[in-house]
């Protein structure tokens, strides 16, 4: 792949360019982890940590959108992510839980957690996703307003970390304490990261700018 500009000249490189960021969303009924169980209350329930009838997939008030409960502390919820393919692994990864509670104060601890694969050598192995972020997500308020949609603080996976031939990643959302909140939803997880998009090996001399919303044209 590469670029070209009015006088045919072609680019190979993203050292050149300022890219908006990649994105990615998850909804929390879409991770690999959730499965089929009968235990106390028959329902989709995350085979993460914690008992089975912590997990479980609800309406969120009247609204017709779906979330993971999670009602004890260290509850988690596990899914593979194939590596997308214009991520520049050289830049940080930026990760936020998308949540909200029937609560109108308090606030949720939330940590993601992964596990790099390379194809036809890592073992799907005996426990969930255990390594920590470069930075975590941490404490995230709730507010006034019961049920509304709240966006964790980002936690950061350091440019450099992963190694290129990691092409999947396991992830781990783990509730890991409350304050008040008795019962955390959890709606999705979303991942900003630089994109690399030319087949050159450089990517962008700067990570990718974010908008103050994702699709704004103002930046911070």
């Amino acid at each position: 792949m590469h670029g070209q500009d009015g006088s045919g000249h072609r680019y190979y490189s993203d050292k050149c360019f300022e890219w908006r960021p990649g994105r990615l969303y998850i909804p929390a009924w879409q991770f690999a982890g959730l499965d089929y169980e009968i235990t106390t209350a028959t329902d989709i329930k995350s085979m993460g940590t914690g008992a089975a009838n912590d997990t479980s997939i609800v309406e969120i008030n009247t609204s017709g959108i779906t979330a993971l409960n999670m009602t004890a502390n260290a509850n988690s919820v596990e899914t593979m992510l194939m590596m997308p393919e214009d991520l520049d692994l050289q830049k940080n990864i930026y990760f936020r839980v998308w949540w909200t509670a029937n609560n109108t104060s308090g606030s949720v601890t939330w940590d993601v957690l992964y596990k790099s694969f390379v194809a036809d050598t890592t073992v799907l192995g005996t426990a969930p996703a255990a390594t920590v972020l470069t930075t975590a997500i941490g404490s995230d308020a709730m507010a006034a307003a019961a049920f509304t949609v709240m966006r964790s603080p980002e936690g950061i996976l350091a440019g450099g970390t992963l190694a290129e031939n990691v092409e999947a990643l396991q992830l781990g959302v783990v509730r890991t304490s409350v304050a008040t909140i008795t019962t955390a939803s959890f709606l999705g997880l979303e991942l900003r990261y630089s994109p690399r998009r030319l087949r050159g090996p450089d990517g962008m001399a700067k990570e990718a700018k974010s908008p103050i919303y994702i699709a704004a044209k103002q930046y911070t």
